[in-house]
């Protein structure tokens, strides 16, 4: 059992179990204001296709909106597309606000043949079979090749394409009915080559056309779809649900979804120029808001498509621009906003269980500045002030997770040290009451363990680490050993991290050498205020462990390392240290385990049974001499067993 990965590891952020939602704009915000107004579309083609009328997009909504529509499906035949769907609907509407029809009328002069409504004739709540079903993807085919064809004919003139294209993007939408009938209706979809179709529109001329698949993409990939139906139709279909969603990912993954993904990312501009007049920023807020949105679900198809299928991540960071994009993105000085958010939040799942994405963001470099050093510059803003907002909160937390994920290569710790990391975090943890100044113990534990963790040691001595790590170390106790939401204060875990920093140091510090003397020193001076602490500490681990036997033997002890084992194991690792190296801190030592009717043999039981379980490797010089660290407990529990 590899107990060091166990507890490192830092845990998966929120929106990895409660996936996000789309909010949006306040109706005070600049863009909420302008999106009354007129829009305009986003079109590559050229200058003179900024005439034509912008379809909107709207956001997405709780689930408990979701299950309320649901209900009412059979009679709601409008139920996709309704103005009501825009803002309180599951799905987005249809494209086109009632003013953006009325200047479709006007420009269409009367003529009654071209119809100006974005949606089709027959409504897509009769859509309940395969046949009907495929009678709706030939729409959706013609559309397609509708709006091609008069793009061509009539290039130079986007009012005479324009009803094309508002068709395109209500057949578009109208795709997801397929997430009422999964099981049904996806392998239909797949067979009938539709998942080429959709992802062939994200190259289109018109990035609102290219935004809108995007949104039906994650819609279709979306694990709420699977919980649907398994809901509706029974456990035991779970597996075969999940394969159906497999196979569309996979026809659209042979598309190459992904890169075309990574490149619309470039596509897309969610910053309003604040120079622009009032007036024509108004008017860009709406095109603003439309790529805020497209950046946000292009995100959120990135985070399907890996929960899905998680072996993706590696290919998402080492096949495309998406780690470069993300940084670039974080290294921003704008507000924190949804998007940076999600960003940083997505960062840190890319970064979990891959090293290739590890080392590739070590590697990237944006604007002479590799990926840690981007990371450390963002940090480095929180080092007085605590983040304003819970949003704010959350995009500081995963950037801290994402520094720590990356401490796993051994190139990136060097970076680390280079950058002058540790210096950064020790100024953390001397601000009082700030938000970083726990976090910064735990990246300055990642830094420090392992085979690479030497110079991050000997640099922590350097820059007087010690003093305010010890001072952190004295305000652990009983009662900040408890979850906590927020709060400068240490809690059980932060205390582990403390502790498997002093193990790190005592490992990897030479012996009889001014750093591994300073450390020593620290923990007996003041009248071994340290390591009396130290000892009260070790009362309290002890108390929370419950030591009854259960059958399962692994079972027992993952519940022990739930309550505090893996801090005592620390403990008592450090105590054993201690004991063998000064004379003075052994009798110390055994004095008060005395008064406890306790003696050595207590911390030498701790040892053994970390020992059994525990399989890491650890470097002890620049000669990368490694030395089990069963073989380092052996020579502990030896010494303690001879005393």
């Amino acid at each position: 059992m590899d107990v060091d990965k166990l507890f490192k590891l830092p845990s998966l952020p929120s929106a990895a179990v409660n996936k996000r939602k789309w909010t949006a704009p306040k109706p005070g915000d600049p863009s909420a204001s302008a999106s009354s107004s007129s829009s305009i579309v986003h079109d590559d083609a050229g200058p003179s296709d900024q005439t034509s009328s912008r379809p909107s997009k709207s956001a997405r909504v709780d689930d408990e909106d979701d299950d309320d529509q649901a209900d009412n499906v059979a009679e709601d035949e409008t139920y996709f597309f309704s103005d009501d769907d825009q803002e309180d609907g599951r799905f987005f509407g249809g494209g086109l606000t009632a003013e953006q029809k009325q200047i479709l009328d006007i420009m269409d002069s009367g003529d009654t043949s071209s119809s100006t409504t974005p949606y089709p004739s027959s409504s897509v709540s009769s859509v309940h079979d395969l046949p009907s079903l495929r009678k709706q993807l030939l729409r959706f085919e013609r559309a397609i090749n509708k709006n091609a064809e008069m793009r061509v004919k009539h290039a130079s003139d986007p009012s005479r394409f324009i009803d094309s294209e508002a068709d395109l993007d209500a057949e578009l939408k109208s795709l997801l009915v397929l997430t009422t009938q999964p099981m049904l209706f996806y392998p239909e979809f797949v067979k009938l080559g539709g998942a080429a179709s959709v992802v062939g529109l994200l190259s289109h001329d018109n990035a609102d056309i290219a935004s809108a698949a995007i949104e039906v993409i994650e819609e279709l990939t979306d694990e709420d779809v699977l919980d649907q139906a398994n809901a509706e139709a029974g456990e035991e279909d779970a597996a075969e649900a999940l394969e159906v969603m497999k196979e569309l990912v996979e026809a659209l993954l042979a598309q190459s979804l992904l890169e075309l993904l990574v490149s619309n990312l470039g596509r897309f501009n969610d910053e309003l120029d604040e120079d622009l007049p009032k007036e024509e920023a108004a008017s860009k807020a709406v095109e603003v808001e439309g790529d805020a949105q497209a950046i946000y679900h292009t995100l959120g198809v990135v985070e399907n498509l890996i929960t899905t299928r998680p072996a993706l991540a590696d290919k998402l960071g080492g096949e495309t621009s998406l780690l470069k994009w993300m940084l670039t993105r974080l290294a921003m000085k704008r507000t924190v906003d949804q998007n940076t958010s999600y960003a940083a939040e997505l960062l840190a799942i890319l970064l979990q269980d891959s090293d290739t994405n590890r080392d590739k963001l070590g590697a990237t470099i944006v604007d002479e500045e590799n990926g840690i050093d981007i990371l450390l510059k963002v940090l480095s803003r929180y080092r007085r002030t605590s983040p304003a907002s819970g949003e704010e909160q959350e995009f500081v937390e995963n950037v801290f997770d994402s520094l720590c994920l990356s401490l796993f290569g051994p190139s990136n710790k060097s970076l680390f040290v280079s950058g002058e990391g540790v210096e950064l975090m020790v100024l953390m943890m001397k601000e009082k009451k700030t938000f970083s100044r726990i976090r910064a113990v735990k990246v300055l534990d990642h830094a420090a363990s392992g085979p690479a963790g030497s110079p991050a040691c000997l640099r922590m001595i350097e820059s007087k680490a010690l003093s305010p790590l010890f001072s952190i170390f004295l305000e652990c106790n009983s009662h900040t050993f408890r979850k906590r939401p927020s709060s400068s204060l240490p809690s059980l875990q932060d205390t582990e991290h403390l502790l498997s920093i002093f193990t790190s140091l005592l490992t990897h510090l030479a012996s009889d050498t001014l750093p591994r003397i300073r450390l020593l020193t620290k923990f007996l001076s003041s009248n071994y205020t340290h390591l009396d602490h130290l000892l009260d500490l070790r009362e309290t681990l002890t108390s929370r462990i419950d030591p009854a036997p259960t059958h399962d033997e692994e079972d027992a002890y993952l519940a022990k390392l739930e309550q505090g084992l893996f801090s005592l194991q620390l403990l008592d690792t450090i105590l054993a240290w201690l004991v063998m190296e000064d004379d003075a801190c052994k009798d110390h030592v055994q004095t008060m385990l005395r008064r406890k009717k306790l003696d050595f043999n207590s911390i030498a039981d701790t040892l053994r049974e970390y020992r059994d379980n525990v399989g890491d490797q650890i470097a002890i010089d620049e000669a990368e001499e490694t030395l089990m660290t069963k073989d380092i407990l052996d020579a502990l529990i030896g010494y303690l067993e001879s005393l």
